[in-house]
């Protein structure tokens, strides 16, 4: 536990600063781990046999990132698509049956990354947006580790997460929409106070779904944790699960919002 504070109070102030200062800083911290978590994610399906497919979905991730960062978002969009077709056709013909996961894993991680530099990229509202979504996920993360381990109860998943419970689901629920309240009650954002702290429930929820996501795809490979790269942590796939479903769907209701819906606003 001790290791895992150490950890975290190291890697939060850089993502903080990244997220402050804005481009070229957060994509490269989104490259960064988005390569690291792709690499992870690969490496969990290769099962000592599809290697390459990794490799090959580590240089279509960079590609598109990089061609989103430069605002060639067609480019981006077709290398995605073309590049996921790609790792599919060949881990079918390499695997015997069909490996789709690198692809999966590629278009998952890609979407979150770019969710989040649509989020950041705006120009009015892209940093207490990302600032939001980050203590959000946060919040939830502590807050459901803290109520499973206090109330205990009814497992939420057992045969995919054993020590999940649903009271650690409610109680992170409880405390993403606590840190917003706060957030807002201390910023000079107008925005509805009761829609901000719905939205982040349901942000919340959603973050665990991540993760039970990707409990499940580690068990399915008989894996515990994506790596060691983050001590306490496991791997930055380990860290970043949440963010992973959380970020899209930030993005849809900030966009939805953009369009008149009062989502957000």
């Amino acid at each position: 536990m001790i290791l895992r504070v150490v950890s975290s109070v190291i890697l939060i102030p850089p993502v903080l600063a990244a997220i402050w200062i804005g481009a070229p800083y957060f994509n490269i911290l989104l490259l960064i781990a988005g390569l690291a978590a792709v690499f992870e994610w690969c490496r969990i399906a290769a099962k000592g046999h599809s290697g390459r497919l990794g490799y090959a979905a580590l240089c279509l991730f960079a590609a598109v990132l990089v061609l989103y960062s430069f605002e060639q978002f067609t480019l981006a969009g077709t290398v995605l698509g073309i590049g996921a077709l790609g790792l599919i056709g060949f881990g079918w013909r390499r695997a015997g049956g069909g490996n789709p996961w690198p692809a999966i894993g590629l278009l998952y991680i890609a979407a979150a990354c770019i969710a989040l530099a649509v989020l950041r990229g705006d120009q009015t509202e892209g940093r207490s947006v990302i600032l939001w979504l980050f203590l959000v996920v946060w919040a939830t993360d502590i807050g459901g580790y803290v109520f499973g381990q206090w109330i205990g109860g009814a497992k939420l998943a057992p045969s995919i997460s054993p020590g999940k419970t649903w009271a650690g689901l409610i109680g992170g629920a409880a405390s993403a929409a606590v840190v917003a309240a706060i957030l807002l009650a201390a910023t000079s954002v107008e925005r509805s106070i009761m829609a901000i702290v719905a939205l982040s429930a349901l942000v919340a929820v959603v973050s665990q779904a991540g993760d039970l996501f990707e409990s499940w795809y580690k068990r399915r490979f008989g894996v515990k944790d994506s790596g060691q790269l983050i001590p306490g942590h496991g791997g930055v796939l380990d860290r970043i699960d949440g963010m992973l479903l959380a970020a899209p769907l930030a993005a849809i209701v900030f966009w939805l919002s953009q369009g008149g819906i009062a989502l957000w606003k």
